[in-house]
């Protein structure tokens, strides 16, 4: 039960390494886009909707590549199992 126990907390903590730079990156991203706003808001209606626009086109690239990011580490992850396993 302790072996099952020390797993689970050594795979939590594997976790909580890739998820937290994740998650910094994430809100660096959504703090950039709302800084721009910011920035652009004193210069008008159409100003802050052209900022509006561009902001949604890379929400939609950071979708893609990060999409691209994830099938990558699916097939890395999966051929370094199978290497393992027959090794």
């Amino acid at each position: 039960m302790s072996l099952e126990i020390n797993q689970t907390s050594q795979f939590y903590r594997k976790m909580a390494a890739l998820a937290i730079p994740i998650t910094i990156q994430f809100f660096l991203t959504a703090s950039l886009n709302m800084v721009d706003s910011l920035m652009v808001g004193q210069l008008g209606a159409n100003s802050i909707a052209a900022v509006g626009v561009a902001n949604k086109i890379t929400i939609v690239l950071i979708l893609i590549f990060q999409g691209f990011a994830s099938g990558a580490g699916i097939f890395a992850a999966q051929y370094w199992g199978e290497e393992t396993k027959s090794g």
